[in-house]
């Protein structure tokens, strides 16, 4: 493994990236008009890529000097930073959301960690009998934002990965997300593929996201989990719900070693009850959607983005689910 610091640096004259916000909810919003300088960032998609992308992509292997210096690399054979023979590696975005505080040129309470609900600029903290409060506060919006290259081969997309390459991948953001565990509030890993998704690099990759507080939605969620598991003397709210669902029986269709779950998408929420299923097919999701996390874990084939599959598939029908081939056979 080799790890080396990225040198700071002003990567536009545009504003720094900042948290406001919102003066009805509260909620934070994080402005990073850097971000605007991507390549083609506001050109139309096109359908396909660019045949020349493999011989100029920045995050092959050998062209390690056209990035930003890396944070993080999977050498197994050992090896300079920043140099050949790596099998995934994590450099900073060239165009980041989040900056460190000392880039940003904030205070030393810049990175302290914000787990409340309310932001320590919320207008509503600030209002007072005796001072205006400033409607439009915002401060720097402190973090790191990391790119993690899945593979050193020009591959463009995470289902493309051999076994090897793919496993490599989900390594490196345990690693990354470890490495920030301590420091962060949060942590939000992504993997946007192709223009529609915001990717201006074809080469497949994923972005860490790591904030200095706890988006409010979040924040509201473990609130209430771990009220509840404060009220019932160590309950599981999703466990619960879940098997008062099978207990009630209303709107449950059928629970057993056969029935395969058809629905639009999954949350965490049907955890417990994709245990109970023999397969689980989609409308929307992808590789790293919740549904195809969770099925993995369990070992049970899934299959998503079908379109109108809960239109298409009737209750009781008769479906055979190839989770390997992504195929959804109509038997009968």
């Amino acid at each position: 493994m080799a790890t080396r610091r990225a040198s700071a640096g002003a990567h536009s004259d545009l504003a720094a990236p900042e948290v406001r916000i919102d003066q009805l909810t509260g909620q934070r919003v994080i402005l990073a008009p850097g971000r605007a300088e991507r390549p083609d960032a506001f050109a139309p998609a096109r359908p396909q890529a660019r045949e020349e992308s493999a011989e100029s992509c920045p995050f092959c292997e050998g062209r390690e000097g056209r990035t930003p210096p890396e944070v993080w690399a999977s050498r197994p054979d050992g090896g300079e930073a920043d140099s050949p023979g790596w099998t995934a590696r994590s450099v900073p975005n060239l165009y980041p959301v989040l900056v460190p505080a000392e880039e940003a040129g904030a205070g030393d309470d810049a990175g302290a960690a914000e787990t409340g609900l309310a932001s320590s600029v919320d207008p509503l903290r600030q209002s007072s009998r005796v001072r205006q409060p400033n409607l439009f506060a915002s401060q720097p919006a402190v973090g790191e934002h990391e790119v993690i290259i899945h593979a050193p081969e020009h591959v463009t997309s995470l289902a493309d990965l051999s076994e090897e390459r793919f496993a490599g991948a989900v390594a490196a953001w345990r690693e990354r997300m470890r490495a920030h565990a301590d420091s962060a509030a949060f942590l939000h890993l992504i993997v946007n593929e192709g223009r529609d998704a915001g990717a201006s690099l074809p080469h497949s990759h994923a972005q860490l996201y790591a904030l200095s507080f706890v988006p409010a939605e979040v924040a509201r969620e473990r609130e209430r989990t771990g009220a509840y598991h404060e009220r019932t003397m160590g309950g599981h709210l999703l466990s619960d719900v879940a098997t008062e669902e099978v207990r009630r029986s209303e709107r449950l269709v059928a629970v057993d070693e056969s029935a395969i779950l058809v629905c639009p998408f999954t949350d965490p929420g049907w955890t417990v009850t994709l245990d109970r299923v023999a397969g689980v097919v989609t409308e929307t999701g992808g590789l790293l959607s919740h549904a195809a996390v969770i099925c993995r874990e369990y070992g049970i084939p899934a299959v998503l983005a079908v379109p109108r599959a809960t239109e298409r598939i009737r209750d009781g029908q008769i479906i055979v689910v190839d989770g390997g081939h992504g195929s959804v056979e109509l038997v009968g």
